[in-house]
This record gives structure tokens, C-alpha cells and sequence, in this order.
């Protein structure tokens, strides 16, 4: 069984999103969405729900089970506990003081993808931050020494 995380790159005009193994290996393309950004926190988080079955099922070949969703988000944002803090900056006004990642997990729960893990993951992040990390990790097998972000 491959286990399979779903990386999103939420931005105020786009989404982009791929499925990934725990090696760090690209299993689908970066697809990318309209981020829908000035709708209900409801419409968000719906959109959110079928990309990721979307994502999941382009690879899905019954061998893979989804264990986890990375989201990288703007701030203001608290991404533990994933509940977003930006308002009347132009983008995602709707998810103000909204548990987004409580919203997605039982969203998921209540319409889970074919092959979900019970103790499935939504990890939060800064979007500049995992944008640094990921052209590190491309980099990286490159003698890479140094970088700065």
C-alpha cells in the first residue's frame, strides 16, 4: 500500500494542488483551480473537499491510501489550529475566525475518498514558507549549498 499526501498551494487567485508519496515524488501533475476565493466559507471548503477527491482519484489505482492533506495558506493564519485571520485584504474574507481544518476533516469523515486512513492528517503552513521548502527539496539533489528565502 503507497501512502499518498495531497500538497495544496492555496493562493487568492489559484489553487494549485498535486499528489505526492512520502518520498517527496510528484504522482500526478500540478493541477491548477480557481481558488474561489471571494465566496461563503461553505463553497471554499466544498471546493477544497472535491479537489481533493480529484486529486486522489487521478492516482488512485486501488495500491494507495491517502494519509494526509498539506495546505499552504496566506496569513494572517493560525495554522495549528487551521483557522484563517485575513480580513479586508481582498481574499478568503469568508473563512475569517472559520475552522477551516475542522470543517475539511468532517467533511471528509462524512465523504471520505476511497481509500482514506482513520487518523488522516491536515497540516497547515505558511505559503511563502513551504514555497521556500519545496524549491530547497527540488534543488537539493543539485549540490545545492545554500539558500536563502
Amino acid at each position: 500500500m503507497e501512502d499518498i499526501i495531497i500538497a495544496f498551494d492555496a493562493g487568492g487567485t489559484s489553487i494549485k494542488v498535486a499528489a505526492m508519496n512520502l518520498n517527496n515524488d510528484f504522482l500526478s501533475d500540478i493541477i491548477i483551480y480557481p481558488s474561489h476565493s471571494h465566496e461563503s466559507a461553505e463553497t471554499i471548503i466544498h471546493h477544497f473537499h472535491k479537489i481533493i477527491h480529484q486529486t486522489f482519484d487521478s492516482v488512485y489505482d486501488g495500491n494507495q491510501r491517502l494519509i494526509g492533506i498539506s495546505i499552504g495558506f496566506p496569513g494572517p493564519f493560525n495554522y495549528e489550529r487551521g483557522i484563517s485571520y485575513m480580513k479586508n485584504i481582498g481574499k478568503y474574507n469568508y473563512l475569517y475566525g472559520y475552522n477551516f481544518k475542522g470543517g475539511l476533516l468532517q467533511l471528509l469523515i462524512t465523504f471520505p475518498t476511497k481509500q482514506q486512513d482513520d487518523n488522516l492528517s491536515i497540516v497547515f503552513a505558511n505559503d511563502a514558507t513551504l514555497f521556500v521548502l519545496g524549491e530547497f527539496t527540488k534543488f537539493k539533489s543539485k549540490s545545492l549549498k545554500k539558500m536563502m528565502g
